[in-house]
């Protein structure tokens, strides 16, 4: 039984280890991080630090060529980032779209 209990923990060990390789840490550098695929009623998420979630108005969300993509008129439609000090950027920064 104390067997089965350590290759339990060492198997939770592993998992959390290449789980940790596969997806790393976390770019603090990266302000803003928008999916124009993901797109919950009115609002992309976005998945940096700072969840400066966006407001989509007028694209429509369609199929592109990997997975959704938004689909802009070229004349009223947007995706507004709120204001913030961290957008500003005076000292670096990443911003993924």
């Amino acid at each position: 039984n104390a067997m089965k209990v350590v290759i339990f923990f060492v198997s939770v060990l592993m998992f959390l280890y290449l789980y940790s390789l596969a997806y790393g840490e976390i770019d603090k550098t990266m302000v803003l991080a928008l999916s124009l695929d993901d797109v919950s009623g009115n609002i992309t998420r976005d998945s940096s630090l700072y969840g400066l979630d966006a407001k989509v108005s007028g694209p429509k969300l369609v199929d592109g060529k990997f997975g959704k993509a938004l689909e802009f008129n070229g004349e009223k439609d947007f995706v507004q980032v709120p204001d913030d000090k961290n957008l500003l950027l005076l000292n670096g920064g990443t911003l993924m779209v």
